[in-house]
């Protein structure tokens, strides 16, 4: 290899000054970044299970012009705080209930995450390490899956991201205003899931205070008088448990059984605890943090002796990852808030590490470069696998023939004005960023010839009178969304209650409207038939790759294994 590009390798990437190259790249990098994130927001049905549970309590919201008391298929749902719900009927207030209204304020706080650990990593290390830790984030693979369904957990990773941001610009600055953003928005983080979040963010503020002041008790105080809590927690208090103390106050003990579940039930219940559990979120992160998963790792282990460097990012990562593998309810999305942190992490490293021996040298390529030629490859058997546009192999293509070109033709890229360091760094952004692009402009519309809940909901409400008071009974399964599409309760039907029903209701002479298997159409006579068609009877579309996997092998190799052919059929009463 050249040795002046070996050499390169060792120059730290904050001594090279961005020329009008790079401004442009980057404008038109955050201009696509937009695009990938905003694009094609309404092109699915409602995502089930949890985003349905969130787009009709915001129907329920609308329709009844009651914000406090949340209902999800005609039923209470306390499980989670009201901000998410909130910012979705804003929206939908502003710009009419559908798809797309519901998931734009979601979107939109994503953007605000990447951009606030932007904000942060500017404070800390400057605006070449800012620039970096964005593009780790914006695609950091669980981060952005979450970015198109309405749920908490980008909500709560934006108000999270925000929290710390004014900490940290409070510590570093002080002031009455700085320390007033922090417990505002530590709040508006516990009314967004709950109030152990209260212990996680003062947990990371706590442990940066004692690594920054070296663990010298006398300074460590005067830090702590200075952050004004006599009035601060207060207000982050009264901000995070004002809708818990109202739904309390209302509802009393069936508030408060499913609240303890949801929380202390999640986090102290350790019955089965294994020793897997004490792996589990390092085990998320190889995945969780793509493409610069191998990187966050390998910026852990260097800077684990370098600790005064990247105390507030070693605060937040292990104070994460202390509270949620104690805890005995784990989910991989629990890691999400950890994302900033490990983002601006290896954007530092990546920025000032100068690998000094071979093997160092090896480690920093691979940490980069498998992810990336796996996503790349990825890439172009989607392009195969949907039937897309031949045009994705091209743009998939760019940014290998970028380094193609760098390394074989130096004389069409100038290496003065890109460095190794520079083109390396952010050869992984660029291929996830073609292959996320082509997800949401291309592919995700694909999936809906075999997501019908509109069709379904749309022709029960068109043949269906309002008055008519009947649930759609499910044999089978339970569509969670189709409450929203049908604007009307659903209930599932286990082995033979579907019949057990329909003979109830036909001796009352009462209305029968249900979604039944073609294979049992028979046993309902005088019924007819609204809708005839596939419903998904697989993995749940929560476990999103599998439920893709089984949409391609459908419409695209004929394999309906793992879907079943349903009839919606009516019969009025009388």
């Amino acid at each position: 290899m050249n040795r002046n590009l070996e050499r390169d390798l060792h120059a730290p990437m904050s001594q090279k000054v961005p020329s009008a190259n790079y401004r442009t790249i980057r404008g038109v990098s955050i201009l696509l970044v937009m695009l990938t994130f905003l694009v094609n927001l309404g092109v699915n049905d409602i995502w089930m299970p949890n985003e349905s549970f969130y787009a009709d309590a915001v129907r329920e919201m609308l329709r009844t012009n009651n914000f406090l008391d949340i209902y999800f298929n005609g039923e209470l749902r306390f499980n989670k705080p009201p901000v998410t719900y909130w910012a979705m009927a804003l929206s939908a207030w502003l710009l009419g209930l559908d798809e797309f209204s519901l998931r734009l304020p979601i979107a939109l706080m994503a953007l605000g995450t990447i951009l606030y650990t932007k904000r942060i990593a500017d404070l800390m290390y400057g605006k070449e390490v800012g620039w970096l830790s964005a593009a780790a984030m914006a695609f950091s693979i669980q981060f952005f899956f979450t970015t198109r369904y309405a749920s908490p957990e980008t909500p709560l990773a934006f108000f999270f991201t925000l929290t710390l941001y004014h900490f940290l610009k409070a510590y570093q600055q002080g002031g009455f205003l700085n320390y007033a953003w922090f417990y505002i928005s530590l709040g508006l983080t516990v009314l967004t899931k709950g109030f152990p979040y209260y212990v996680v963010i003062g947990g990371i503020a706590g442990l940066f205070v004692l690594l920054d002041q070296k663990g010298k008790w006398p300074l460590i105080w005067n830090k702590v008088l200075g952050m004004y809590l006599w009035w601060g927690v207060p207000l982050a208090i009264g901000i995070g448990m004002s809708w818990i103390t109202y739904a309390w106050l209302t509802f009393g003990e069936q508030f408060t059984e499913v609240y303890q579940h949801e929380t202390t039930d999640r986090a102290f219940d350790w019955g089965g605890y294994t020793i897997r559990d004490v792996f589990y979120y390092i085990e998320v992160n190889l995945w969780a943090m793509l493409p610069y998963s191998l990187v966050s790792f390998f910026a852990l282990i260097v800077f684990a002796r370098q600790r005064q460097k990247v105390s507030l990012l070693l605060s937040w990562t292990i104070v994460m990852f202390v509270v949620f593998t104690i805890a005995q309810g784990k989910l991989p999305t629990y890691w999400i808030q950890a994302a900033p942190a490990l983002s601006i992490l290896s954007a530092y490293f990546l920025v000032h590490y100068q690998p000094k021996t071979k093997i160092q040298q090896r480690l920093w390529y691979i940490s980069l470069g498998v992810p990336a030629f796996l996503m790349l490859a990825i890439n172009m058997a989607m392009v195969y696998l949907t039937d897309v546009s031949p045009i994705w192999w091209a743009l998939h293509a760019c940014p290998l023939v970028f380094l193609i070109l760098y390394y074989y033709f130096p004389s069409y890229i100038s290496r003065q004005v890109y460095p190794k360091k520079v083109v390396w760094s952010y050869f992984p952004f660029y291929i996830f960023l073609t292959g996320m692009l082509m997800l949401n402009t291309s592919v995700l519309g694909k999936f809906e010839s075999l997501r019908p809940y509109e069709k379904i909901g749309a022709v029960v409400q068109q043949e269906v009178p309002p008055s008519v008071d009947t649930p759609i009974y499910m044999q089978e399964i339970f569509l969670h969304n189709m409450s929203y599409y049908a604007h009307r309760r659903g209930e599932r039907c286990r082995g033979d209650r579907v019949f057990e029903v329909w003979d109830e209701r036909n001796k009352k002479g009462a209305p029968f409207l249900a979604l039944v298997k073609e294979k049992d159409l028979a046993r309902f006579s005088g019924v007819k038939t609204l809708w005839k068609g596939y419903i998904y009877i697989g993995s749940s579309e929560s476990r999103f790759f599998l439920m893709a996997r089984d949409n391609i092998r459908a419409w695209r190799f004929g394999n309906y294994k793992r879907y079943q052919v349903y009839h919606l059929v009516y019969k009025p009463g009388g």
